[in-house]
Order: structure tokens, then sequence, then C-alpha cells
């Protein structure tokens, strides 16, 4: 009588234990794992937790990233910091509100756009300027910004939308989101957008 009661009690500990372990992910981990994977530069490990069947160009450049934009991207993600601040779940969505430091996009471009302004009036004048030196130093002073340890950064709070899909918690990238981890690059591209 008594062995049947330790094998049942250690038959139920099993059970409770194999319940936990199969258990999803909670929003908030997927959030954590997501933005510090993106901050290490595991780009590929980041992208797995999109949802990848929403038409987004954020999160096809994060899975999709060609060797060259690669690199750029790590140096970009590389300063992301995060916290979370709350959440709550309804159903299967989530909506996990974060506060995401990043590297102040708009300040470096408008410095680099500032410095390189200069040499792009001369060459306009130059009838021998080579366009393609320009645009590689352009390229080098922005990544020298992005690199340089006193880089501004800004910080935004983020509400990042998580839909449950087989049991697992994904991501729904959108400009929000986008925003958040690049810096106010919405900002930019309004700037620069022919509309």
């Amino acid at each position: 009588m008594m062995r049947n009661k330790w094998i049942t009690t250690i038959l139920c500990i099993i059970l409770a234990f194999s319940l936990v372990g199969c258990r999803a992910p909670s929003p908030d981990s997927v959030v954590n794992n997501f933005l510090s994977d993106l901050q290490q530069g595991n780009l590929e490990t980041a992208a797995q937790y999109l949802n990848n069947t929403t038409d987004d160009e954020f999160a096809d450049n994060i899975a999709d990233s060609e060797a060259d934009d690669e690199e750029m991207q790590k140096a970009l993600f590389s300063k992301i910091q995060h916290e979370i601040i709350s959440s709550n779940i309804e159903g299967n969505t989530a909506k996990v509100e974060t506060k995401i430091t990043s590297l102040d996009l708009v300040k470096i471009t408008t410095t680099v756009m500032s410095e390189i302004m200069p040499l792009a009036l001369a060459t306009v004048f130059d009838e021998d300027s080579d366009n393609d030196k320009l645009d590689e130093l352009t390229e080098q002073y922005f990544n020298n910004a992005i690199l340089d340890p006193e880089a501004p950064t800004i910080t935004n709070t983020v509400t990042i939308t998580l839909n449950k899909t087989d049991n697992s918690w994904l991501i729904e990238p959108n400009d929000e989101l986008m925003n958040g981890v690049m810096g106010n690059i919405g900002i930019l591209e309004d700037m620069f957008s022919d509309e």
C-alpha cells in the first residue's frame, strides 16, 4: 500500500514537470529573446520570433539579410537595450509594453549629412568627380558614426503585439517595432521619400 502511494506521488511529480516543460514560452520571454538576439547579432535566430506570414519589410530584412547588410544591421542593433514594462494576454493575442533604447538614426544621419554635404557640393562642380567615391565615403562616415562608442541613442516605449499560433507566441512586425529597434528610422524614410 505504501509502495503504491510513493509510485503515485513520483508519477504525479514527473507528470507535473513534463507539463511545465511542454508549455510554450511566455510573450515576455519571446520579446526578451527577440531583442536579446538582435542585440547580440543573432539575426537568423531573432527572425524566428517574428510572424513571417505578414508582408513586412522589416521582418524580411532581418530574415534575409545579405552579408554586407548583415554586418551593418549587427552594428545598428548592437546598442539595443530593453526593459519589459508590462504585458497583457487576451486569448491568442498578447501586448508587451517594452522600453527600447537604440541608436538614434535621425541624429546620426543628420550629423553625417552635414559632414558629407560640403564634399557632395564640391563634386557637383568638379567634372572629374566620382560618385562611387562619394558613396563609399558616405558609407564610411555612416559606419564610423554607428560604431562610435559615444553615438547618440534614443529610448522609445513600444507596444509589441504577439499572436499565438500552433502553441507558440510570434511577434507581429510593424512600424512601431521597427522604429523602436532602429532609432526612429521611419522619420528618415518620411524625410527622404518622394511622396
